[in-house]
């Protein structure tokens, strides 16, 4: 899958706000453990694609990048999603050892 140029931007522009959250503030006072959560709307047809048939894509997604990937309950929803849209929500731990770099993910 390739992403867009605005994707691509966007996540360099949220990489680097973690960076500068790992590596502080200017009394050099840096957050260590970090969690990184992203939600994502998602039309319902294109949910079963990231779980995979007995849930292998999502199992594979899980043991590669060590983020924690479900799809969120419909009373979590927000107010601006479509009718038929689900919610997926990622976290992961910033200093897991898979993880190279948000990129990695699109």
């Amino acid at each position: 899958m390739s992403a867009s140029q605005a994707q691509r931007a966007l996540i360099r522009v949220f990489e680097r706000i973690l960076k500068v959250d790992e590596e502080g503030n200017a009394e050099g006072e840096g957050r260590k453990d970090i969690n990184v959560v992203c939600r994502l709307l998602a039309p319902s047809y294109q949910v079963g694609c990231v779980l995979g048939r007995g849930g292998k894509v999502i199992e594979k997604i899980r043991l590669e990048s060590g983020a924690q990937v479900r799809v969120l309950s419909n009373d979590q929803i927000p107010p601006c999603a479509s009718p038929g849209d689900e919610l997926i929500q990622a976290m992961h731990f910033l200093h897991h050892p898979n993880f190279t770099s948000l990129s990695q993910f699109i």
